[in-house]
Formats: structure tokens, sequence, C-alpha cells
């Protein structure tokens, strides 16, 4: 940064310099303006950044006092260095640290009032800290306003710490409002929160639990209140779920975290309450018996919170053109979400998801003190890869049948191409076997609750965050106007203590609306502003409109958009089965196996077929995986992928039939993937394989599905 520069003469200053211990308080003020502040007000409009880095209360308050107190000591200790120098020295450089730090003070409103070219933006600043550099050396009354400025290097931390949004992290015990009068009706409470379950996904033709397919569904619905119109406010678990918990509509740029949610089911039962939960992906339970040990990249050093702030503190000063040199600072990264994120679902649903809710099932029973037990189980979400009878297999990459991620169209992202409806229909194929094991989970559920006697006395709710959609041409999460029947229906069942018989409520229902109901069959008085109803009310009216939010971009996922819908809209069921002639309601879930362009020739023979050679091979993705098939250990590879080459040769994909060991075991269309490649992929059942190696052989389908066409491989 250029500096104007004076040694002391007859003419300049007009009174002595200062004194050092006085120009070092200069410089302590000044590098407040310069570096602190900026960070304090930026940061402290975001506390997100402070829980997405797990920073405890003592860590933020380390933190202020550090760039109070740091950033200063730099220029000083190089003037107190130059003082060695001889005072002409020391006073050069007490007059460019004072340049230096003015300019730096300027940059940032600069760029935020104009776009300047960098060369000229830091043009600026210079003469800026120059000509205030030139103030400091010849007028007195400049040196004393810096000497009164000094008191802003205790003012600007104490204001970021308890006058800021940042406040309720330091004091993160004033901000909880948990339920202190008693409960009236304090009564077991199970809650169960299913990811990514669609609603139309359970319903047979007559807008009915389908019984045939998931008998554990049927029976739930058959003993407590199915609230037929549910719909989630959020398509995107981070928000949903907080938005299920708090009885609050989404708000923007809050980490589901206690620290921003201290208002919960959990924190209104947890006086009275004994906690047992479940909480793989947020972390809104407070209370001791909640605490989980740290993922590595939450044990975050405090060096590593300042380098962060550091780097945001870079960017307000580098001119936009230079900013893509600097570490992207998209919100995500600023406030560390993507990290977040990553410990908090990816890894999750990686781990083993049936497993984790089935020991939390065998958890239950009978207590001395109330208790809640509460699981968010990540099922039926993707990926999907678990067979009804919980046997895992090789689950296909994320793009397999979806086109490849598109930053720069929201809606794109996860999305069916509107020409591989076989894609769609072959994912939603698999989702609804996972939903089977969905379903034999709450079987389980339910059967612990009958053997442990607390089926009758409990407070039992079944719903999900959000839903899924399959529809080719579509967003498989991202909530659309045109999606919205597959991604906000949800089911919600609700058991009340003592509560035998089934009925159905058509009112229009909210997830938000789920705590007021908890709350009031237990008799407990919530004490934060809320926005759902309680719906156990007869009388409660279901409302003129449904909202729901959305992430407004890819690179901003917790910056929401909002979509308004009528209330009387009904759940369009059928557009959910958009592919519901190959996967007929009413049959069990297993059957779903048997479909593709040719069921019947599943179970057949190859060498009962007529067979005829083709001028194309399949190549087999994983073949490898064959050779030594380990049952019951380990996944099963029932997943069979490949490409049929070369593609010339080839006028359209074909339809397949994939045999092991000589029996055909499925059936499938053949996709132009994202590479322009002719690909195919089908799922087989986990009966197909035997214990060590396994032959797999892939033919195409001549017209009218009788003939096999040899694919040599």
């Amino acid at each position: 940064m250029a500096a104007v520069t004076a040694a002391p003469s007859s003419d300049s200053p007009r009174r002595p310099p200062p004194r050092l211990a006085a120009g070092a308080l200069h410089l302590f003020a000044l590098s407040g303006f310069a570096v602190a502040q900026p960070l304090y007000d930026l940061l402290g409009r975001y506390p997100t950044f402070f829980v997405a880095h797990g920073a405890a209360p003592a860590t933020i308050v380390g933190f202020a006092l550090a760039f109070a107190v740091l950033p200063p000591l730099l220029p000083i200790a190089f003037t107190t260095v130059a003082r060695l120098f001889g005072p002409r020295a020391w006073w050069a450089a007490q007059l460019l640290c004072v340049s230096g730090l003015v300019g730096l003070t300027v940059l940032p409103p600069l760029h935020r009032a104009v776009a300047l070219p960098p060369s000229l933006a830091l043009g600026v600043a210079a003469v800026a800290g120059g000509l205030a550099a030139r103030a400091y050396a010849q007028r007195h009354a400049v040196r004393q306003l810096c000497s009164l400025l000094a008191v802003t290097a205790v003012i600007f931390p104490l204001v970021f710490l308890f006058h800021s949004p940042v406040a309720s992290l330091v004091r993160p015990a004033a901000a909880a409002a948990g339920a202190t009068q008693p409960i009236a009706r304090p009564v077991p409470v199970v809650m169960v929160v299913f990811d990514e379950l669609a609603l139309g996904a359970l319903l047979d033709d007559a807008g009915g639990i389908d019984a045939g397919r998931f008998p554990s569904f049927a029976a739930l619905a058959a003993g407590a209140t199915w609230y037929r119109n549910a719909t989630t406010v959020a398509d995107y678990t981070p928000v949903a779920v907080p938005a299920l918990l708090t009885g609050q509509l989404p708000d923007h740029n809050r980490i589901p975290v206690s620290a921003e949610h201290p208002d919960t089911l959990f924190s209104l039962l947890a006086p009275h309450y004994r906690l047992e939960v479940l909480e793989p992906v947020t972390q809104l339970c407070a209370a001791p018996s909640c605490a989980r040990p740290p993922a590595d990249s939450e044990r975050l050093r405090p060096a590593l919170l300042v380098g962060d702030a550091l780097v945001i503190w870079l960017h307000m000063l580098a001119p936009p053109a230079w900013r893509t040199q600097l570490p992207d600072i998209g919100r995500q990264w600023t406030f560390r979400f993507e990290h977040w994120l990553k410990d908090n679902l990816t890894a999750p649903v990686r781990g083993d998801r049936a497993g984790s809710f089935a020991a939390f099932v065998e958890r239950i029973a009978p207590q001395p003190q109330p208790t809640l037990w509460f699981a968010h189980v990540l099922l039926p979400h993707y990926p999907y890869e678990y067979f009804p009878s919980g046997v895992r297999y090789n689950a296909p990459p994320a793009d397999f049948h979806r086109r490849p991620l598109d930053l720069d169209q929201r809606q794109a992202m996860l999305a069916w191409p509107a020409d591989n409806r076989a894609g769609a229909a072959a994912e939603q194929q698999r989702y609804l076997l996972q939903l089977g094991l969905v379903d034999r989970l709450l079987g389980r559920l339910l059967e612990r609750l009958h053997a442990t006697g607390l089926y009758d006395d409990a407070l039992l709710i079944v719903t999900a965050d959000h839903g899924v959609s399959f529809r080719p041409g579509e967003s498989q999460r991202f909530l659309t106007a045109s999606n919205a029947d597959d991604i906000l229906w949800v089911p919600l069942f609700i058991k009340a203590p003592g509560q035998r018989d089934g009925l159905i409520d058509d009112r229009s229902v909210q997830t938000i609306d789920v705590l007021p109901t908890v709350a009031a069959l237990l008799g407990a008085a919530i004490t934060w502003r809320i926005d759902g109803v309680d719906r156990h009310n007869p009388a409660a009216p279901g409302g003129t409109e449904k909202v729901a939010f959305t992430p407004a971009s890819l690179d901003n996922q917790l910056d929401l958009t909002k979509l308004t819908l009528s209330a009387e809209r009904p759940l369009q069921a059928a557009g959910w089965q958009a592919q519901a002639e190959l996967f007929p309601p009413g049959t069990p879930v297993e059957t779903l196996l048997a479909n593709g362009p040719s069921p019947h020739l599943i179970g057949q023979r190859v060498e009962q077929l007529v067979r005829r050679p083709t001028p194309f091979r399949a190549e087999l993705f994983d073949a490898a995986l064959y050779d030594d098939v380990r049952r019951p250990r380990g996944a099963v590879p029932a997943f069979v992928r490949g490409r049929l080459m070369p593609s010339d040769a080839i006028d359209a994909p074909p339809p397949l039939a994939i045999a092991v060991n000589g029996v055909i075991a499925a059936t499938t269309d053949s996709f132009i993937g994202s590479d322009g490649r002719v690909q195919f992929g089908a799922l087989l059942p986990e009966s197909a394989f035997r214990a060590g190696a396994n032959r797999v052989e892939v033919f195409g389908i001549a017209i009218g599905g009788q003939i096999l066409l040899r694919l040599d491989q």
C-alpha cells in the first residue's frame, strides 16, 4: 500500500511526534477499524460460522479477543523495531503503518460502493491512506482523535459478543425456552421420522395404504389417526427436520443444531423426560444423554477458525477480479456448511442404516421415568441399496441413470432425463424395494411396543421429513411446482394414548403442526412462538394454503425460496406412480423384481431359448465381483451394469435379458448414458447368486420377446 511519509522537521508536525506508547495506542485503534470491526460486523450477522465450526462459548470469546489484540501487535512490533534506528526511522514507520491501516479500512466499503478495476481501487485506497497519514503527521487534533478511538478496542468486541446474534451462542442457556411447568399426561412417547418417504409410494388405487405391499403401514393406520393431507415445509433434511421439531417455519442460514434451534421437542420434554435419541444428521438435542463423539473434521482447532476468518477478511479487501485467486467462500464454504453436511449426512447414509434403527428398537422398554424415544431413520433415503430382507447390494453411482450434476441449474441436480423413462422406472423399483425394508422395520417397532406392553399407553408418531420424485424430466429432490405432489406429501400417523381405532383426517396439515399436536396430547405448555396448530383439536381449521421452502441455489443451500400451494389441492397419487403399470398396487413388494420389457423370460434357462448373434457385444462393469460372491457375508453384487459396444453398431438401445448361471434373472431396457454410449443396468434377485463364482451373461431380446440375441462378452 503506497503511503505518504514525513520525517519530523520545523514545519512538520506542528507539535512533537507522539511518544512510543501513544503511537502504539493509535495503531491499536486504527487496527480495530481495519481488521477487527469488519469481521465482527460480518460474522456477528452470521453466527452459523461459529456453529459450523463447533465453537464453544469460550472459543468465541477467545476469537473476539484475538482479533482485538493480535492484529495491532504486528504494526506495533514493526514501529518498535524501527525505533532502534532512531526517532526519525520510528516516525517514518509510524506514518507508514497509519497510511496502510487507513487504506485497509477504506477498501471494503469502496468495493461495496462501486466496482473499480483493481489498480484504480488500490490507488484510491493508497491516496486515502496517504492523506490520512499526512493529517496525522501535521495535526495534533488528529492524533488526539486516534487516542480517543482507542476505546473502540474494547467496545467493538463487547458489541460483537453481547449485542449481535452471536450473543445467543455465548450465552446459549439463556436462549432456551424449555418447559418448566409439569406435564399433565407424561406418557411414553415414540417418534420415528423416516427420510425421503413419499406418501404416494404407500398408496393403492383407492387412496388407502397398499396393505398387500406395505402391511405394517396398513396396521399402523388401522389403530392411529392418519393425516392423509399432510405436507412437509421443506424439501431438504437440514431444513425440514428443525421445522418438524420446533413447530416453526424454516428460517434462512440456520444450521440444524441446538445452538441455532434451542426450542424443540427435546427442550420441551428434557426437564421431565428421559431422552433416547437417534439423530444421525441434525444435532437438535442438547440434553447430556444426546451427546455424541464429534466427527474428525468437527474437532476443529481454534487456529482453523481464525484461518477461515482471515480468508473472509481477505475477500473483503481484495477487488472482485482478484477473489478467484483466493479460496472460495461461497456461503457453504464460508460457514463450513459443506463440511458439516458431509459429516452429518453423506457419511451416515453410507453406514448401516437398517442396523442402527433395529438396535434403537431393541432398546425400547418400560422405564421408571417418562421416556421419549426419537429416531430419525435415513431410510428409504438414497442410496437405494437394500432388499426388503435387509440384505445389501452394490448400488450404482448416483449419476448412473440421472444426468450429471449441473451447478448452473438447480433443478437439474439429481434429475431424470426426459429421454430415459426406463432409468427413472428402474430407480423407482429400487426405491420401492427399499421401502419394503422400511415397512418391515416399522413392523418390528410395532411388535416391540406390543411385546413390552408400551403400545396402548404410548403416544406414537410416525412421519417423514420430505418425499422424492421419479418423474422423467424432473428433479428427484429439489421442489418445483410440477413435482410438489411427490416431494411435499408425506405420511403422518399419530396414535394417541389409549387409541385403538384408526381414523383418517383429510384436513390440510403441515409438519410444523406435529409439535403443537404432541404438546396438546401430553398437556405440555409450549413457551416459544410457533407457526403450527394443534391438529388433535377437531375444531382447528385446516388452513387456506400450504407453504414449503427450497434452497435458492446449489451454492447457497441455506438461503431459501418459498413456494405456496392451495390447501385444497389434493395429492395426485397417480402422478407419483407414473410407472404404475410396471409396479401394480396390491402385490407383495418382492414381485417388483419381476418386471422389465419381457418379464415372462425370467426363470427360463438360456439353453431353452433361441439364440442368434449380433454385431455388438456387452461389457460388464465390475465383472470381478462375480468371481467370488461371499454369501451371506457382505453385499450381494445384485446390480448388474455395463455397456454395449461398439456404439456405432447399435441402431437403438435394445431391451436386454441378464442371466446368472444359465437362468434369466432380469430383463431391462438399455439407454444412452451421459457419455453418449449405450449402457444398461438391472437389479437381480439376491437368490440368483450362489456363494463362490457366478457366470453372468447379457442377451439382447428380439421383437416379440421370444428370441435371445447372443452378445459376445
